[in-house]
């Protein structure tokens, strides 16, 4: 028996309070774009032999620059890991993947074109081309945070014919329907189920 799991560790753990200091949402009305993403050393690993006295654990990834890492999800048959991770130093973070195996350099499965566009939350479909995760591409903010606050809304993306598409299956070009989009709100769950 193995379990995946984030091993993560703050840069100044005495000084930190909890929450977004440790890769921690503060509220619901805040995502990624809110999260304290620099200095904070962290891997995606494997725990075996967790029933035993001597647990082992096996790192898969570690950003070679120390920055956040979440959001990780298993593909179906245990092959692959998809995860968000920050771009450089920046607030846009993207959906990245890596063997379960383990390796050095992730593959950016999220698209890269425009660098403006926040992608996270990545979760594989039993169709093994498809992945659905939220993204930023709508360029819609929250108004109740005075408009500082980008709003995610799902997208599916297929990464063999580099199809992307909005949570309504509408086609997007490359302005990823920004002219297009209502927030996701209370009905977020039928919404992602309209994907499966």
């Amino acid at each position: 028996e193995k379990i995946l799991c984030i091993r993560r560790k703050p840069n100044e753990p005495r000084k930190v309070k909890g929450g977004f200091q440790c890769g921690f949402l503060s509220i619901n009305a805040h995502n990624h774009w809110d999260l304290w993403h620099k200095g904070i050393k962290n891997d995606i690993v494997e725990l075996s032999d967790f029933k035993s006295s001597s647990p082992h654990i096996k790192s898969l990834y570690e950003p070679k620059v120390a920055s956040l890492v979440k959001d990780i999800d298993l593909d179906w048959d245990a092959s692959r890991i998809l995860f968000t991770g920050w771009r450089g130093t920046n607030r846009i973070c993207g959906v990245y993947e890596i063997p379960a195996t383990g390796a050095e350099t992730p593959l950016e499965v999220s698209p890269s074109k425009h660098k403006d566009i926040m992608w996270w939350d990545g979760c594989y479909l039993p169709n093994k081309d498809q992945v659905v995760f939220l993204g930023t591409g709508a360029y819609q903010f929250l108004p109740c945070e005075d408009g500082n606050m980008p709003m995610a809304v799902i997208y599916r993306y297929d990464r063999k014919t580099g199809e992307i598409m909005d949570k309504s299956k509408i086609e997007l070009g490359d302005d990823y329907g920004m002219h297009a989009y209502s927030s996701i709100g209370a009905d977020w769950h039928k919404q992602a189920a309209s994907f499966c």
